[in-house]
């Protein structure tokens, strides 16, 4: 995930008021700091704290009028990396961040939208644990850890996961949304020379839910294979109205793996009874009955 800052952001605005853009005869102040972290804080629904995030760079972008501005920042967050293989040949293979105090995100979501991009990027950030890995906990002093603009901090092992701190250094691009307030509509992976591209946020979090709508289905189908199972061996369905009473029935003899959320992170959904059951999850939007619904009973395969 080799982040770099874009040629804007080596531009610094520095001193007294934020400069003034003009909008249709008007002046419109350029976001703050702290109008630009918020904003990147809030980067397609997560939750990052305002620690997080340092803001370094805020240049307005003179074709857009006041609409639209570029950023350069750090963040700081966690990782979650799963230990392979035993023994001397043991490596971390980096599987989700920390998007919010108490949510973890697959990076492989992510993964769809970034393209070829992802390969490299991915490479180097494992290499970038398995460096610290080694130097906290063989006391080899490898210098100071870091991968183009990523940095690594901090390795806090637990048995065969680890939690890892890294800054990022990364470009963004706002937008003032209809309301008056900056949002991130774009980021922006490696730099000029290696041909990196402004990627739409928008765009990662559609392509996001595309694959976590694809779990969730699967995820689904196996609780239905597991409870079409329990019902030729007990004569009836799982009789409740929640998904945690249905795992209750199910686990472990039919279903070895427990599955409670969706990749949403809400509970699934169920209702059921003797002869007919609908699981579900809500989708994206989190509410019940829209499109993005993904919806399995005992009529439909």
């Amino acid at each position: 995930m080799t982040i770099m800052l874009s040629a804007a952001g080596l531009l610094l605005l520095c001193g007294g008021a934020r400069p003034s853009i003009a909008v249709r005869g008007q002046k419109i102040k350029a976001p703050s700091m702290k109008d630009a972290r918020r904003a990147i804080t809030r980067i397609a629904d997560f939750e990052l704290s305002n620690d997080a995030v340092r803001v370094e760079t805020v240049m307005p972008l003179g074709t857009t009028a006041g609409t639209m501005v570029e950023v350069a920042a750090r963040i700081t967050t966690a990782f979650r990396a799963r230990k392979q293989g035993e023994g001397g040949d043991v490596r971390w293979r980096v599987e989700a961040f920390r998007a919010a105090d108490q949510r973890w995100e697959e990076i492989d979501f992510y993964t769809s939208a970034i393209g070829v991009a992802i390969a490299p990027a991915r490479a180097t950030l494992d290499a970038l644990v398995n460096d610290l890995a080694v130097q906290q906990l063989t006391d080899k002093k490898l210098g100071e850890l870091r991968r183009g603009s990523l940095r690594a901090e901090k390795f806090s092992p637990l048995l065969s996961s680890a939690v890892v701190s890294i800054e990022i250094e990364a470009g963004f691009r706002l937008e003032r949304a209809g309301d008056g307030r900056w949002r991130v509509a774009g980021v922006r992976f490696g730099s000029g020379s290696d041909g990196d591209r402004w990627l739409s946020v928008a765009a990662l979090v559609a392509a996001a839910d595309a694959a976590k709508l694809a779990r969730a289905r699967e995820e689904l189908q196996s609780v239905r294979a597991a409870l079409e199972t329990y019902r030729r061996e007990r004569g009836s369905y799982v009789v409740a109205d929640d998904h945690a009473t249905l795992i209750d029935h199910l686990s472990p003899h039919y279903l070895p793996r427990v599955v409670r959320l969706d990749p949403w992170h809400r509970p699934y959904r169920y209702d059921g009874t003797r002869d007919r059951y609908v699981l579900r999850s809500d989708g994206a939007d989190g509410r019940t009955d829209t499109a993005d619904d993904v919806a399995l009973d005992n009529r439909n395969t």
